[in-house]
């Protein structure tokens, strides 16, 4: 028996007749501002519908209902046994699930799901009732309509029908002892293509979770990032087998998994592999002389900072060899010589700011020398209320002759508990000399420091890089003479190694008390006792605070070997895919090493020769795979536009690397991403624009917070030519965030207009 009532509140009768009369006499586009919804259960929609109606009444549901569905389609019968199972799970009602007969004759009333391209049949029933399928409409788009007998969902294609599904799983709610449905006509399609999110830092159980989620969403992509994707040579067949479950899993939701697999930017799964691989460090004509038969660096590896640990005083409360400087406008000196707090000893330096400011009136002054690699150890922690990222910092500012600033190197405090902090940094070539500023760049908090330590990390032999073109190359002082591995010496090589997880609390991993390289003179060389040579080397040191961010070298032939084996094994696997995201993206220090020097290539020379290699590689294999990158070392807008940026992390002045945007495939898809609010909106609104105008189809993405979210609607709403959305779930986002974030992507990724996104 079907039982259609109005609802428990009372309302005017004539409220009622334009109620309804409004109802029928148009067809209410959902997400205006200005004018409420029809029914107050489409608030409850995510996405918004495009088109709706609401009849004014409720139909209740029991078990004289069916479920109706061609059950020779895949994904139809899927689409309608997920709703019988949440009408189960979630309202206590079990209803059968049945073919459409020729006449579509039932004894029940029933929910009907059909994809009218495939079921002509049903066309003539739906005329019936009213539902004039419009061949025009998307083909993710759909026709829901709830009559008193009967629920139909029309679509032309899976994964419509599917979508018309979750709409109703939405809609359908208990009252009371009643299972209720509004009784509504509903046209809708999706404004975006692509709607997605990418997962990062989740285990495969927990992304089963996620996928059903975004699938309710009506999202339909998923970039998933693993260091699983440059396993497939190790053959793990039964982690193989998982990921083959989990993709089927997506794409029965109508997902398409995309793996993500990084490279040139975010390299630590290529040179976990082989840590040979990383731009290195080259070291030009350092002077080492042989004594017992070894060779040992001339200049000191220990660099003087004076009073590291604060214990001494210089006198009126300023620990010696340190100046504690005050605000030169309201002079108020910020920093205490503090006897409460220390790392070892009795004191330690203390900066506190009560509000948001900056504070850089503690330095130390230390000679160095030019082009060589530095390792400054400090202990710090910060206090809990503290301004978070790199407002509170180690920060080194490197000077020339004359004492003025050349580029400025940061350091993270992080750790509200004393931590160790390896703080590596590559001086320019007219560099004399430093600045250590322990500081509150731009923020609020407290901090302390202690117990420093400065080594020149160039005459260690640490990490040294040995490949067929990068090696140990030795010469006599004025060049005359190059000696010979083999014939005038011998290399012992060292405890080479990138980063390793093993290694606990260590941030990020010291690769300095490693056993270095030695090299040993043969007693039948032309290497003499007391001789000194020049080597001409490359090393490793990590350089990005964040271990992650690892930049490897294009010119090192293995890199691509590795590469090219991950990608043809994820490509030719039984994964079955048709996009995939590159890396390319947060490529900090590259133009460093002999290998990439040696073809005097610019920096955006550099970026576009290897994503140039990478694409060539995968349209060797499919011509017709989609590829992704994240876009901001090709906007001028973001990374790609900060010309001294290289330098911060050790690489040359080669310019930005922007301009490789015209020499890369145009069908490579950029997905641009900001991920703060108003003050990066004009950064935001200029780079779609920069895109098309060279060509390329683009994406954005958002991270959780609500504002960046609402200025990317604004945005693409505009402009209408945006392929898709993803939202950015990374592992430091915090929980009560990732699905409000999710939520608010997949409304206006769907619906432009939608109500899911205004304020």
């Amino acid at each position: 028996m079907v039982r259609a009532y109005k609802k428990t509140r009372v309302f005017l009768a004539l409220a009622i007749i334009v109620t309804i009369v409004s109802c029928f006499s148009r067809v209410m586009r959902g997400g205006t501002e200005n004018q409420p919804p029809l029914c107050e259960d489409m608030n409850q929609l995510i996405p918004m519908p495009q088109e709706f109606l609401y009849k004014g009444t409720e139909v209740a549901l029991d078990g004289n209902w069916d479920i109706l569905v061609d059950i020779f389609d895949e994904n139809d019968f899927f689409a309608a046994m997920e709703l019988r199972k949440e009408l189960r799970k979630t309202h206590n009602l079990s209803l059968a699930v049945k073919a459409i007969n020729n006449n579509l004759s039932s004894e029940n009333n029933h929910i009907m799901l059909v994809n009218l391209r495939k079921n002509e049949k049903t066309i003539p029933f739906c005329l019936n009732k009213g539902i004039y399928f419009d061949k025009t409409l998307p083909e993710e788009g759909y026709i829901l309509e709830v009559f008193s007998d009967s629920i139909i969902i029309a679509a032309g294609s899976g994964s419509g029908v599917f979508y018309g599904a979750q709409s109703l799983k939405q809609l359908i709610k208990s009252e009371e002892d009643l299972v209720v449905v509004p009784e509504v006509k509903i046209k809708d399609w999706p404004d975006s293509k692509i709607r997605g999110v990418h997962l990062c830092g989740i285990g495969l159980s927990d992304m089963y979770d996620v996928i059903n989620k975004i699938a309710a969403l009506k999202m339909n992509t998923a970039i998933i990032e693993r260091d699983f994707w440059y396993d497939f040579r190790l053959k793990k067949i039964n982690d193989l087998v998982n990921y083959e479950k989990f993709f089927d899993y997506c794409r029965e939701r109508h997902i398409n998994p995309v793996p993500n697999i990084h490279n040139f930017g975010i390299s630590s799964f290529v040179l976990k592999e082989d840590p040979h691989c990383a731009e290195g460090i080259w070291v030009q004509d350092e002077k080492f002389e042989f004594v017992d038969n070894m060779a040992r660096p001339i200049i000191a590896l220990d660099v003087e900072i004076k009073n590291p640990g604060f214990e001494k005083n210089g006198g009126q409360n300023v620990p010696e060899g340190w100046e504690f400087r005050t605000d030169l406008l309201n002079s108020i000196n910020y920093w205490l010589w503090d006897d409460s707090v220390a790392h070892t000893g009795t004191y330690s330096a203390k900066v506190s700011l009560d509000s948001q400011g900056s504070s850089n009136s503690l330095l130390q002054k230390c000679q160095v020398t030019p082009r060589a690699a530095y390792s400054l150890t400090f202990y710090a922690k910060r206090s809990p209320d503290g301004s978070q990222g790199y407002p509170i910092a180690m920060r080194i500012s490197q000077r020339d002759k004359y004492n003025r600033p050349i580029v400025k190197n940061y350091y993270p405090v992080k750790s509200k508990r004393w931590q160790k902090h390896i703080f590596n940094f590559i001086t320019e070539p007219d560099c004399v000399s430093i600045h250590i500023i322990p500081s509150i760049v731009s923020g609020k908090g407290a901090a302390w420091f202690d117990d420093l330590e400065l080594k020149r990390m160039n005459g260690s032999l640490i990490n040294v890089i040995q490949t067929e073109t990068s090696n140990i190359i030795i010469t006599n002082l004025d060049k005359t003479k190059i000696y010979i591995e083999g014939i005038d010496y011998k290399v012992e090589d060292g405890d080479m190694r990138y980063w390793d997880i093993d290694e606990g609390d260590a941030y990020p991993y010291d690769f300095r008390y490693r056993a270095p390289t030695k090299i040993k003179r043969l007693p039948n060389g032309r290497i003499k006792e007391k001789e000194k040579v020049l080597l001409n080397y490359n090393f490793v040191l990590q350089l990005n605070p964040c271990y992650w961010k690892s930049t490897y070298c294009p010119g090192e032939p293995r890199t691509y070997e590795i590469v090219f084996q991950a990608i043809r094994g994820l490509m030719e696997s039984a994964l079955n895919i048709d996009a995939i995201v590159i890396g390319d993206s947060e490529v900090f220090g590259m133009n460093r090493d002999s290998r990439s020097l040696k073809e005097g290539k610019s920096n955006a020379e550099l970026l576009s020769y290897d994503i140039n290699k990478i694409c060539n590689f995968i349209y060797s294999l499919k011509p017709n795979m989609k590829i992704f990158l994240y876009d901001d070392m090709l906007n001028p807008h973001h990374f790609g536009g900060q010309k001294l940026l290289q330098m911060i992390y050790g690489g040359r002045m080669k310019g930005g690397t922007a301009e490789a945007i015209k020499s890369i495939p145009k069908n490579v898809v950029p997905i641009v991403w900001w991920y703060k609010g108003d003050d990066e909106l004009h950064k935001m609104k200029k780079s779609p624009s920069y895109f098309k105008a060279n060509g390329f189809d683009y994406m954005v993405a958002t991270a959780y917070d609500k504002e960046n979210i609402h200025k990317w609607a604004d945005i693409i709403s505009k402009r209408k030519d945006c392929l898709g959305v993803i939202n950015t779930n990374w592992p430091n986002t915090p929980p009560e965030y990732k699905w409000g974030g999710l939520k608010l992507t997949a409304g206006y990724s769907w619906n432009y207009k939608s109500r899911s996104y205004t304020k």
